[in-house]
């Protein structure tokens, strides 16, 4: 059995972003992926997310959050959202630690890490 490569390919994708004097860090991503395949038909991924960090106690502590929610139509139907926290902790110019955990549909993840900058 043998098909057809004869497909066609689009990729959208919109980002806007916003930077405020507090610190203060916003951006919203809005994507669209479009396979339109000859034998298998049309299959579209369409995604958002919106993403956060604001910096406390001078500029030590980062805190930051993503929500994602992610659809699929055509070939493979589904729908996944999810919610990621992070936390960097700057304790000098070399070292920083960063706690994040992921919350997502079917599954969660929390990861602890220490960085060290040579």
């Amino acid at each position: 059995l043998f098909l057809s490569q004869a497909s066609s390919i689009q990729l959208i994708s919109l980002m806007f972003g916003a930077r405020y004097n507090s610190g203060l860090k916003l951006s919203l991503n809005i994507s669209n992926f479009t396979n339109n395949h000859t034998e298998l038909g049309k299959t579209e991924l369409n995604g958002v997310s919106i993403t956060g960090g604001y910096p406390i106690f001078r500029d030590k502590i980062t805190l930051s959050g993503t929500f994602s929610y992610l659809t699929s139509s055509g070939l493979s139907e589904f729908k996944n959202s999810g919610l990621s926290l992070r936390s960097t902790i700057k304790i000098s110019n070399s070292i920083r630690m960063d706690m994040a955990a992921s919350f997502k549909d079917r599954s969660t993840a929390v990861n602890l890490s220490t960085n060290y900058r040579f």
